[in-house]
C-alpha cells in the first residue's frame, strides 16, 4: 500500500509540473506576442518619421547627399535613443 501511495503521490506531482509548464509556456508566448506588437509599433513610427523629416532634410541642405545622409542617420537614432532612455518600463 505504502508503494501505491507514492505513486499516486508522484503522478499528482507530475501533473501538477505540467501544468505548470503549459501555463508558463502560455505567458512566455503572450509576452512575445506583446513584444512583437510594441516593436512593430516602433518601426512604424520610425518610418512616419523618416518620411516626415527627410523632406525637410533634403531642402535645408540642399540635396548634399552626405549631409542628407549623416542627418538622415541622426534622425533615424532619435526614437531608439528616447525609447531607450526616457520610455517605462522598457528594458
Amino acid at each position: 500500500m505504502q508503494f501505491l501511495d507514492k505513486l499516486n503521490y508522484v503522478e499528482q506531482e507530475l501533473a501538477a509540473t505540467k501544468g505548470r509548464e503549459s501555463s508558463l509556456q502560455e505567458r512566455l508566448l503572450k509576452e512575445l506576442s506583446e513584444y512583437q506588437e510594441r516593436y512593430r509599433g516602433q518601426v512604424m513610427k520610425i518610418n512616419e518619421l523618416e518620411v516626415i523629416f527627410l523632406p525637410f532634410v533634403i531642402f535645408f541642405f540642399g540635396g548634399n547627399p552626405l549631409l542628407t545622409h549623416d542627418l538622415h542617420l541622426f534622425i533615424c537614432c532619435i526614437p531608439v535613443f528616447l525609447a531607450r532612455n526616457f520610455s517605462a518600463g522598457v528594458p
